[in-house]
C-alpha cells in the first residue's frame, strides 16, 4: 500500500487494517512528508498504528522502499529516540513490496 501512495507533500491516508493482536479492524495512518532534495528522488513518510511508528524512505522512480525505521510508541515517549534505544529497529536495505512496512 505504501508504494502506491501519491508522492505529494502532505498526502495523508487513513487505512482500515486488521490488528492481529486485538483480532479487530483498526484505523492506521500514513503520511508522505517531503521530497529529500539531496537524495535525488527519494521521499520520506510515516506509517503509524496504535503500537508502532515507522518512518520510511521511498524511491520515486522505482517506488521501492529503500529504508525504514520502526519505533514502538512506548519507546518514543513522545520524543525521538536515540540510536540503540530499546524498541527501535532500523533497516537500511532494499525491501520487496511484500516485505515492506
Amino acid at each position: 500500500m505504501i508504494r502506491s501512495l501519491p508522492l505529494e507533500p502532505g498526502c495523508h491516508a487513513v487505512l482500515p487494517l486488521y490488528d492481529e493482536v486485538g483480532a479487530s479492524q483498526e484505523m492506521d495512518t500514513v503520511d508522505v512528508a517531503r521530497s529529500e532534495s539531496r537524495s535525488h528522488g527519494r521521499w520520506t513518510g510515516r506509517f503509524a498504528d496504535s503500537f508502532m511508528v515507522t518512518d520510511f524512505r521511498i524511491d520515486a522512480a522505482s517506488r521501492e522502499i529503500t529504508s525504514y525505521e520502526k519505533t514502538s510508541r512506548k519507546a518514543r515517549g513522545g520524543s525521538a529516540c536515540s540510536a540503540g534505544t530499546p524498541g527501535r529497529e532500523i533497516r537500511e536495505t532494499s525491501i520487496s513490496a511484500r516485505g515492506s512496512p
